[in-house]
């Protein structure tokens, strides 16, 4: 694929919430036009064109809306560039590529490494640690068993398996672990990768029927050499397996011990590309589009800004039910800002929020802070509750 000319016609971006993916896209220099769930302010503001997405039941696109909208925008054959939202749908995604350039990894790669069948077995097969996982419900005992969502993203839909009504999509069970989530950002080539940092995630357990939805995120010093040799080590033989290209996520839970034990890869940029795009020397998106064109840097060739310093988000979920009001004055440290107007019940969520610290939990704690704050400013700017 020779990439080099594609930015003269912008990208086409497809994710649930795409203004991170733009927001990369824009810093890069680039036009683009999106297509997400929500629409948000600040994304119409960074696109060239932008259309909300219906839901479907399950809070993915609705297919039908996907493609219809994707005819309607004035992008023509523009190369797609997508996020969450196709784990569980590769098809769809076969189909809002047609015509077009799929700057990312194929249908196919999605199906095979978010198949828990598959990719347990090869970590079996190459002796890498992870949680107990069953493809049926274990028979023994449903305590301390998780039952995922094959294809779920952000562990909105992650649920303990005694708590569950018997699941209507495709599941698998998993043995729970305590520990702390880590995540390696890494570029592919589909042979080798370019290791770029390592996070922390923590849970936003609200409301109680979603224990295990996205709340948190942090970058985390690189100096945890063995924690980053190993997960290296895995998503090197894993780009491998499964030809892995661009941007990806290795998804890990380390316990107490200082054992890890992978949970999944995310094929594809997520949240953590907001929180190291802005701390790197070359734009992280650039960076995706060449290495899925087979240009991918040595780690020594990518220039990094020499700054001591740790950047976290969080997301801000609503804790009662409104109507957002006109007028708000949005401070510069949130993103995702919705309209005026906008419903939302409890547990949806609002808006993210970045801030930086000189270590994580400085960065942490200051995201709690913003996060209170926003919650007053937000209380005197909401419309009639619905």
């Amino acid at each position: 694929m020779n990439w080099s000319g594609l930015a003269d016609h912008g990208f086409l971006i497809a994710a649930l919430s795409g203004r991170g993916l733009a927001a990369a896209a824009a810093r890069a220099g680039h036009g683009v036009f999106v297509l997400d769930l929500f629409n948000d302010s600040d994304l119409a503001a960074l696109a060239r064109e932008s259309a909300p997405v219906e839901a479907d039941a399950g809070g993915g696109f609705d297919g039908n809306s996907l493609l219809g909208e994707a005819r309607k925008l004035k992008c023509g054959e523009a190369p797609l560039v997508f996020g969450a939202g196709f784990e569980d749908r590769p098809e769809l995604l076969r189909r809002l590529a047609e015509g077009r350039t799929l700057c990312g990894n194929s249908p196919q790669t999605l199906a095979r490494i978010k198949d828990p069948g598959d990719f347990f077995a090869v970590l079996d097969g190459l002796g890498i640690s992870h949680p107990q996982t069953s493809l049926i419900p274990p028979e023994n005992s449903l305590e301390g068993w998780l039952v995922k969502p094959v294809g779920g993203s952000g562990g909105r839909h992650i649920r303990e398996v005694w708590e569950m009504d018997p699941p209507t999509t495709s599941v698998y069970y998993q043995r729970a672990l305590a520990g702390r989530a880590v995540s390696l950002l890494f570029l592919g080539d589909g042979k080798r990768i370019c290791a770029l940092g390592l996070s922390e995630q923590f849970p936003a357990p609200f409301p109680p029927e979603h224990p295990f939805r996205f709340g948190f995120a942090v970058t985390l010093p690189d100096g945890d050499a063995a924690l980053m040799t190993g997960l290296t080590r895995t998503a090197t033989t894993l780009t491998e397996i499964y030809g892995l290209v661009g941007l990806n996520s290795l998804d890990a839970l380390m316990d107490e011990a200082g054992e890890v034990h992978v949970l999944e890869v995310n094929p594809r940029p997520g949240a953590t590309m907001d929180l190291f795009d802005p701390l790197a020397g070359t734009p992280l998106f650039d960076l995706h589009v060449a290495a899925v064109a087979g240009n991918l840097p040595h780690d020594s060739e990518i220039p990094r800004e020499q700054v001591d310093v740790f950047r976290a988000c969080g997301i801000l979920y609503a804790d009662t039910s409104f109507h957002m009001g006109e007028g708000m004055n949005w401070p510069v440290w949130s993103a995702d800002r919705p309209r005026g107007g906008t419903a939302f019940a409890i547990g949806d969520p609002i808006c993210t929020i970045f801030a930086e610290g000189d270590t994580p939990a400085q960065a942490m704690e200051s995201v709690g802070e913003r996060a209170r704050a926003l919650r007053n400013d937000l209380a005197r700017c909401k419309g009639a509750d619905h």
